[in-house]
């Protein structure tokens, strides 16, 4: 988290910037929702069905003990 000076709110004061990156966890289950999304349009009838490719991660990330909420767990 950091202050964003390109960004103001209605009292000219900095905004706040967060970034975060995704778990493989997140990935994973990205993954699995769009799957039984397209299967269940399949089973609707859907002429056509082209699931979403999952998100990459930049790099093999584990969560470290990091909640999906961002919270540690201890």
């Amino acid at each position: 988290m950091r202050l964003d000076p390109g960004l103001r709110d209605a009292y000219s004061r900095a905004g706040v910037r967060l970034a975060r990156s995704l778990l493989r966890e997140e990935v994973r289950t990205q993954a699995f929702l769009s799957e039984r999304a397209a299967e269940r349009l399949r089973a609707s009838g859907a002429a056509r069905v082209v699931p979403r490719r999952a998100a990459t991660l930049p790099h093999d990330r584990e969560s470290r003990g990091h909640g999906q909420a961002g919270g540690r767990h201890v």
